[in-house]
């Protein structure tokens, strides 16, 4: 039996003590209510006290203004809540309860959920118009439905902490109704969503290689064993006996949400760090006429600058969103730690392009399912800033033309980002796509990537820049394993230590983009491995009639077919080889001096070692 919260003969020290507040150096003292008549003083804090309100409790037409420590004891509808500098909103932490707003709640004190294990707290935003909305600007939009965080607001968003994803251990199969999990879920319980993603290899013509959600909800857990109310809808194979499918948990005991018929957002311009971990956000990110809304997005740090330093997003998940999932926008020094974005709209993780943001960490973040009409839609899309990390997050079916699971987009050219250990796997596109053009290259380094089962493993573009590429790992992917578009600068574009494994599928390991500029640098290939690739580990397969590829392999290692020249290659093209089977040789165009190799379509000759 879930205890009752204590009545209003408490007394109100009794009371603070119960909600871990009392001595904590909150200003103590009435709500009030924004009402024609004037407001009393009361004893007691409890929300369902009218004698707190003056009289008479909130209601459904009333904007509720705390400006003393008020416990949310019940749950109850309003139609909005200001919280004012030294007031406190508390919702009790072993009561499951409700606020229910048709307007906006704004905190400029403090907002507290932090439930007991037993208990969930939420914020639900009802009655939305998305059409009216406005956007934009750095102020509160009476219009624009939120949850509103300024001047020295404080969220403590606090809600039991889960596993907020693990893998299956091995493969699963359509009609499945127990997983097998590669751990043992700490936190997971019975009604909770789950979500398996899609593993399985791509086939032309077919989208079930990036669409194959498993959604289902979760009956019972025994260990690493969880039973399914409903069966797997798809097949989530162990791939290359190294992957298995991710399985997100979407379910936490702090709940901040709009509704399907109107979303909602969040936006946090405050001179405070925020405590906001394992909540989960829902029909957030609203949308007018198609389009996105400006700065509605459901969870929103805009222009916080350095007072943002500090603040941790642990184990938030945003899922049904209109929009951006997470948009740290010139705030700098978050830290986002296995979050999740499930079903967005837009550039999961982002911020606004050519405006800097620095110091953010992602790590073990997963976005899933992204969409969009538009060009170009990324799991996570990393713009421009300085000293920012991307690790061990997960980018899997970005569903769009030319959906990615990571983007390294023009905007971050003065900015730098250090990837290390990502995954990108069944997105329609790449795992990787790099689109920018730079002469710097001490920042511009992608380590231990791995892609694999979409169109492209890295797609790397966009016209000129140096760039590297070290102990990758890129299976599957059906057209290519790179696809190189850009030119090398002065210090080059490099791949090293890699394995480029078509797995009877993919049409090439490497194969020429559409090319801009000219170089006199080659693009090099060292230490990498090539098999498996239907045609060619390298192919020239598209014309340029004015701009020459020029590609070294230095010590790799190639099953298979090495080399495929388009008949009308550029004359100029030049590919070359350094190792034990090859020695060093050249590959240009068939009619170029040497010796033709028909199954290279090129001539080739013997040349003096240049690595």
């Amino acid at each position: 039996m879930q205890p009752a919260w204590p009545q209003a003969s408490l007394s109100r020290r009794r009371l603070l003590q119960l909600v871990g507040i009392a001595g904590g150096g909150i200003a103590l003292g009435p709500g009030r209510l924004l009402r024609a008549g004037p407001a009393s003083a009361a004893s007691s804090t409890a929300w369902s006290d009218a004698a707190s309100w003056g009289g008479a409790v909130p209601g459904p037409n009333d904007v509720a203004t705390v400006r003393g420590s008020v416990v949310l004891d019940v749950s109850t509808r309003v139609a909005g809540v200001v919280i004012e500098p030294g007031g406190a909103l508390i919702f009790a932490p072993t009561n499951s309860v409700a606020l229910e707003s048709s307007g906006n709640v704004v905190v400029k004190g403090l907002l507290t959920m932090r439930p007991s294990t037993s208990a969930v707290h939420r914020l639900v935003f009802v009655d939305v118009d998305e059409a009216a909305f406005v956007g934009s600007g750095m102020n509160v939009v009476a219009s624009d439905v939120g949850l509103w965080v300024m001047d020295a607001g404080k969220l403590d968003l606090v809600g039991e902490a889960k596993t907020p994803w693990a893998r299956l251990a091995g493969d699963g199969v359509a009609g499945d109704s127990v997983l097998r999990l590669d751990r043992v879920p700490t936190g997971w319980k019975v009604g909770d969503r789950i979500v398996v993603v899609p593993t399985t290899a791509p086939a032309r013509g077919r989208d079930a290689s990036w669409a194959g959600f498993s959604e289902t909800t979760i009956t019972s857990v025994s260990g690493s064993s969880v039973t399914l109310d409903t069966p797997l809808s798809f097949n989530h194979p162990k791939v290359a006996g190294a992957w298995t499918a991710e399985v997100l948990n979407l379910t936490r005991n702090v709940e901040v949400e709009g509704t399907a018929a109107g979303r909602s957002h969040v936006f946090i311009r405050s001179t405070s760090t925020q405590g906001f971990s394992h909540v989960a956000l829902r029909h957030m990110g609203p949308r007018k006429g198609g389009e996105k809304i400006l700065g509605r997005w459901p969870v929103h740090f805009h222009f916080s600058g350095e007072a943002s330093r500090g603040t941790r997003l642990d184990g938030v998940v945003v899922s049904e969103a209109g929009s951006h999932a997470f948009v740290p926008h010139e705030s700098h020094g978050l830290t986002l730690s296995g979050c999740i974005a499930y079903h967005c709209e837009e550039h999961a993780f982002w911020w606004d392009e050519g405006e800097p943001t620095d110091d953010i960490l992602m790590e073990g973040c997963v976005a899933a399912r992204v969409h969009s009409a538009t060009f170009g839609v990324a799991g996570f899309y990393l713009a421009k800033g300085a000293r920012n990390v991307i690790r061990d997050c997960i980018a899997v079916g970005a569903d769009a033309p030319h959906g990615s699971g990571l983007i390294s987009p023009a905007a971050i050219s003065d900015g730098d980002w250090t990837v290390e250990r990502c995954v990108g796997h069944n997105n329609r596109h790449a795992g990787y796509k790099a689109y920018l053009n730079t002469n710097r290259a001490a920042n511009k380094v992608v380590s231990g990537l791995v892609a694999y089962h979409n169109n492209i493993g890295i797609d790397h573009g966009a016209y000129k820049n140096n760039w590297r590429y070290e102990d990758f790992t890129l299976y599957g992917n059906s057209y290519a394993g790179v696809e190189l578009a850009a030119t090398s600068q002065s210090k080059g574009i490099v791949f090293s230590n890699g394995i480029i494994d078509g797995a009877g599928q993919g049409v090439y390991g490497v194969v020429n983009g559409r090319h801009v500029n000219i170089s006199d640098y080659p693009t090099v290939f060292r230490s990498c491995s090539f098999r498996a690739n239907l045609v060619a580990a390298l192919a020239v397969a598209l014309p340029h009639p004015k701009v020459p590829d020029l590609i070294d392999l230095i010590d790799c290692n190639i099953e298979g077919n090495e080399l495929w020249l388009i008949d009308n290659a550029h004359p100029a093209c030049r590919i070359r080889f350094q190792d034990a089977t090859h020695g060093t040789i050249s590959a240009r165009p068939k009619g170029s001096l040497g010796i033709l190799t028909p199954q290279w379509n090129a001539a080739v000759e013997q040349i003096a070692p240049f690595a």
